[in-house]
């Protein structure tokens, strides 16, 4: 595994940091560490500060309604649960079976 905050991967993070991307975080495990369920304060804050410069999802395993309430009140742009299978709608230009386009609302 390659520690992206070395020196020499500095470029590459950076190139990351301005890009249009979408941050996708887990919620137990790397948001929260269990046994606790809930977001810290700390965590909040900086989860309030970094959507202010980027998009944030959340995933768990979870329901999504559990994690949406988890993450209420914060501007997070999707929240994705049961392991990723719970998908709150279809992304706008994400691609169906067989190719075609959607065409959903962000």
């Amino acid at each position: 595994m390659r520690y992206i905050l070395a020196k020499r991967h500095r470029g590459g993070v950076e190139r990351f940091a301005r890009a249009r991307t979408l941050l996708g975080l887990d919620y137990d495990g790397t948001l929260v560490e269990p046994p606790r369920e809930q977001l810290r304060r700390r965590t909040r804050d900086l989860l309030q500060r970094l959507a202010r410069k980027r998009r944030i999802g959340v995933i768990s395993a979870r329901e999504r309604h559990d994690a949406q309430r988890r993450v209420r009140g914060l501007p997070i742009a999707r929240v994705v649960g049961s392991h990723g299978a719970d998908w709150p709608r279809p992304l706008p230009g994400a691609r169906r079976a067989g190719g075609s386009r959607t065409r959903g609302t962000r």
